[in-house]
């Protein structure tokens, strides 16, 4: 499942405190009044988004590590049902070489900027 199909499934709710926010105005943060509101929700309405393991994921729950942001959904998962959509994943940069580079990406790379790996957001 991507994000799209997941958006239409699950139906994600503005963040009514953060007009600004991320996620077209979606995302809670995890500190203050917004993960304050989301602890309030049923924990099967809420959503982490995640980075990491080489990508980005929304993973079903409140959880705390590696976490970016909540989003709250209108429909709720349930048990032994979806668990995560990876949204991203890492890629290695066509600049990189671990042998030349100290960081493995070229400095003058402007794909990467010397990164040496890019973010392929998935369709």
């Amino acid at each position: 499942m991507n994000y799209e199909t997941w958006e239409a499934t699950f139906k994600p709710v503005a963040n009514h405190l953060d007009t600004n926010a991320a996620y077209d105005g979606k995302m809670f943060e995890t500190y203050g009044d917004e993960a304050d509101y989301v602890r309030t929700i049923d924990v099967h309405r809420i959503w982490t988004i995640r980075d990491e393991d080489g990508g980005s994921y929304l993973t079903a729950g409140m959880g705390w590590v590696n976490r970016m942001g909540y989003l709250v959904t209108e429909e709720p998962w349930v048990d032994g049902g979806l668990e995560y959509v990876q949204l991203s994943k890492s890629v290695e940069c066509e600049c990189y070489d671990e042998d030349k580079f100290d960081y493995g990406g070229n400095p003058e790379c402007k794909e990467c900027e010397g990164y040496g790996y890019i973010e392929k957001w998935l369709d």
